[in-house]
């Protein structure tokens, strides 16, 4: 965003001093007095060293959205991966070199692993827990239990009608 704003300030004044540099081409051109073209210098040196530091701060915030963008594309991409957290912030905190996302460091990274094949390593919690349910595990129905089950009532007793055709209990309770 602070991008676009740099943007969008400097188009305005390049534009402004294209619009002044022309005018006084035109009065160059027409024989104005010296001293009245000397005027307009300062106002001219000013809308220049304007666009300079425009430009330049335009190029520092887009060589910080980069690095941002790679950390966000890092991160995303670990998010995946099976492991502790401590390792995947280092991962995301190397530097960028090269033209994949991680460079050469991932491959000295994986290859100093414990059992030495090319794995990340993981927390012993990670290891423990599936990250999915297991297909063995019973789990209880959310359908009702069929007539003997607790979303049906036994003949006799509190029916679906409970609320609006209340039992004898319920009517002499209120007569009390």
């Amino acid at each position: 965003m602070l991008n676009l704003k740099s943007n969008v300030a400097t188009t305005s004044v390049a534009r402004t001093l294209f619009h002044w540099v022309m005018e006084l081409e035109k009065h160059v051109r027409d024989g104005t007095p010296r001293e009245l073209l000397l005027n307009t210098f300062p106002t001219l040196k000013a809308a220049t060293a304007f666009i300079a530091d425009a430009s330049a701060e335009g190029v520092r915030i887009s060589a910080k959205e980069g690095a941002l963008s790679n950390s966000v594309r890092r991160s995303l991409w670990l998010r995946q991966w099976s492991g502790d957290f401590r390792s995947k912030s280092k991962l995301c905190g190397i530097p960028f070199e090269g033209e994949y996302v991680f460079g050469p460091e991932l491959d000295t990274i994986l290859e100093r692993t414990a059992d030495k094949k090319k794995g990340f390593p993981e927390s012993r919690a990670s290891l423990k827990k599936p990250s999915f349910h297991d297909p063995k595990e019973r789990r209880p129905s959310f359908r009702g239990k069929g007539k003997q089950g607790r979303w049906s009532y036994p003949k006799g007793g509190r029916g679906r009608g409970f609320l609006l055709n209340p039992s004898n209990s319920a009517t002499s309770f209120r007569k009390q």
